[in-house]
């Protein structure tokens, strides 16, 4: 069984997270979950994902029992946080042996290598991505990559060719070993079997290795030296491409804790490291920019943190996007699991967010307990050791249902805050994505959408991305819409009181799009949104609250030709429109029952367009309409609280 301790040091965590303010663009997916089985002890755990999300977490388990063998243990899993069986058996290794963090990379079919190092070698072993041993079931024994002497750290990343690398920094020793602190590289082909001589990439090394791969096939090695901070890049035949190493930073205050290094979509690489304080500790957390030929891009280190941690890890989703996980002490013994998101231009995308707290193991050979994440594919999978346990937790940042975030156009975030000044209430704008460049929010049920905000690629037309959006609430907002790449932010402000629809055609500059397209006029063929089918009393083709028919009609600019505008219902209460083609909407309509306030039924509409439009409201079969006329060249969001009079209980309610 576990120990208490864990099991109540898990709870804390999941108390801290259910109740932490998410502004960061990431949320948890679940609660947090025990990796390890219910043996205490466990510890320094390394984890990997491939194409689809599976993962696997691999960790360093101790003897139950004095005198017994240690061993390195590995669990699979899905990309839901399913666990696809127990426990595996990785590595069994004596007690004079001395293991130290196992480090996993993961091909995209699936296949990984886990890599360890222990005082006399580095040992690597291969699997297939059902958790079977490669080497063994090609007959092969798992190679020593290197003997003999003391290694300071591995690590072990998954090449675009499909091979792996391990890299590690051997201990000085005048006898059998190096005289100085050595960075050494050897390449694994696709089976964990040895690929060429060992590669000497450094002399003189302080910190273990980071191993990040280039599309290429070749990988990029970093590491801490005495004050700086040093790289160099390999090529896909295992040759330097730098006579000496890259200095990525130099001069630090203390000796920079092992940095971690991740590749850009431009060819160029970002590196990440804690200075300022231990060799086991730091004081912030720093990073720089440089591009394919190993130039620095900023002039000076970026400081993304301030304040003492350790164990700090890095990944990149496919957005660009870095996520840094790390531990901060917390008083009392405690650390608490931090993680921050940031923009592929480094603008922290929101606030630090306080994974929980957590308890390691205290004694000195077992070290602090160690934090590693990867990215998958709609967000990350964090793990750490707590109290003798391997704990995980599945965390998103794709901009789905009822999340916090609206994701446009595939690179710009919308983020709604509100405040009703009527009842002291305040809160965050809830998700729902309709298109890839429209979306709407809701504040107070999921049924009740207040906000419907578009964006649209103008470059073509006056080299800017355009912001629209068109409000059904008169509450207090702000709207922040982020351009990821650029890091350029946009807000706008409504006062309590204001119905307001607006169209901001300046709203980002953007470079020209690779392809320039003019936006189609011409309905598509294809059904983003099905319409419902109109129930009994309703005679148009969208209708709300089982009773309410809704028709608009649209004057086309060129021909000056009148046109049906096509609509689906979004929500029992709420229905979208289009006039060019359903990828582009043009009109959000809501019908609410305010009869326990006024004796009747509210109609309120949003316009994301200025052209001239009329919208008719029709109760029923009982020939009572509402009609809303929009001229054109206005934008306009309006509410009416005395729409319909209706008696209760009539009309099928």
């Amino acid at each position: 069984m576990s120990s208490p301790r864990a099991f109540a040091t898990l709870l804390l965590l999941g108390l801290c997270l259910a109740g932490a303010a998410l502004a960061q663009g990431f949320e948890p997916l679940g609660p947090p979950f025990q990796v390890s089985g219910s043996a205490d002890d466990a510890r320094w755990p390394s984890i990997a994902a491939d194409i689809s999300g599976n993962f696997v977490v691999v960790w360093y388990q101790p003897p139950e029992i004095a005198g017994q063998p240690s061993e390195i243990l590995g669990r699979r899993y899905s990309a839901t946080g399913d666990p696809l069986g127990d426990e595996f058996l990785i590595a069994e290794m004596d007690v004079f042996e001395a293991p130290q963090r196992p480090r996993i990379a993961m091909q995209p079919d699936g296949r990984f290598v886990v890599t360890w190092g222990d005082v006399f070698r580095v040992r690597a072993r291969a699997f297939a991505a059902d958790g079977r041993p490669l080497g063994e079931a090609a007959g092969a024994p798992d190679p020593d990559l290197f003997c003999c002497g003391g290694i300071v750290g591995t690590d072990v990343a998954a090449l675009s060719d499909g091979r792996f690398v391990v890299a590690w920094t051997v201990e000085p020793d005048t006898i059998i070993g190096p005289p100085f602190r050595e960075v050494q590289a050897q390449r694994l082909d696709g089976n964990g079997q040895l690929l060429g001589e060992v590669i000497e990439i450094a002399s003189a090394a302080d910190t273990a290795p980071g191993l990040a791969a280039d599309r290429s096939g070749g990988f990029l090695v970093t590491w801490g030296s005495n004050f700086d901070v040093l790289a160099r890049r390999v090529g896909p035949d295992g040759q330097l491409l730098t006579i000496d190493p890259i200095e990525v930073s130099f001069r630090q205050h203390q000796p920079p804790a092992p940095p971690v290094a991740t590749f850009d979509a431009d060819g160029g690489f970002s590196v990440f490291w804690g200075s300022g304080g231990t060799f086991s500790g730091f004081q912030a957390i720093y990073a720089q920019k440089l591009d394919a030929d190993g130039a620095r891009v900023e002039t000076t280190d970026i400081r993304l943190t301030r304040g003492s941690g350790v164990g700090l890890d890095v990944t990149t989703d496919r957005q660009g996007n870095h996520l840094l996980f790390w531990l901060v002490p917390a008083g009392s013994g405690l650390f608490s699991a931090t993680a921050q998101l940031y923009s592929p231009s480094w603008r922290a995308l929101g606030n630090e967010l306080q994974v929980g707290l957590l308890e390691p193991l205290s004694d000195n050979f077992r070290g602090p307990a160690a934090p590693a994440v990867v990215a998958g594919p709609a967000g990350f999978i964090a793990v750490w050791d707590s109290s003798g346990q391997i704990i995980a937790r599945r965390f998103t940042t794709e901009c789905r249902e009822g999340s916090r975030v609206l994701c446009l156009q595939d690179r710009f975030r919308v983020e709604v805050s509100w405040r009703d000044t009527r009842n002291n209430t305040e809160g965050i704008g809830r998700a729902l994505p309709l298109t890839s460049d429209s979306g709407a929010l809701w504040f107070f049920h999921p049924a009740n959408t207040e906000l419907i905000v578009k964006v649209l690629d103008g470059r073509t037309r006056n080299g800017h991305f355009w912001v629209f959006y068109g409000a059904l609430s008169d509450v207090e907002y702000d709207i922040t819409v982020t351009d990821t790449l650029s890091g350029l932010e946009k807000v706008y402000h409504n006062p309590t009181g204001t119905m307001a629809s607006r169209a901001d055609t300046r709203a980002f500059p953007g470079d020209p799009p690779v392809s320039p397209t003019v936006p189609s006029f011409q309905a598509e063929e294809s059904a983003l949104f099905e319409p419902l089918h109109p129930p009994t009393g309703c005679l148009a083709e969208v209708c709300l609250r089982g009773m309410f028919n809704v028709e608009v009609e649209w004057r086309d600019p060129v021909t000056g030709e009148l046109k049906k505008a096509e609509g689906a219902a979004l929500t029992s209460d709420t229905a979208i429109f289009w006039f060019f083609g359903e990828e582009n909407i043009e009109l959000v309509v809501k019908v609410l029952d305010g009869r326990a306030f006024n004796g009747h039924y509210w109609v309120f509409f949003g316009a994301l367009t200025n052209l001239e439009y009329t919208i008719t409201v029709g109760w029923g079969d009982a020939h009572q309409a509402r009609t809303y006329h929009n001229p054109r060249g206005q934008m306009a969001s309006r509410a009416d609280t005395r729409a319909f009079e209706i008696t209760l209980g009539v009309g099928g309610e």
